[in-house]
């Protein structure tokens, strides 16, 4: 797996997350 397609995935996660935390609020 590359650098670019993992910095991806991180990013995603990230994301969901911080949508996750807004939509318990």
């Amino acid at each position: 797996m590359n650098e670019h397609m993992s910095l991806l995935i991180l990013c995603n996660q990230l994301l969901y997350l911080y949508w996750l935390f807004a939509r318990s609020t």
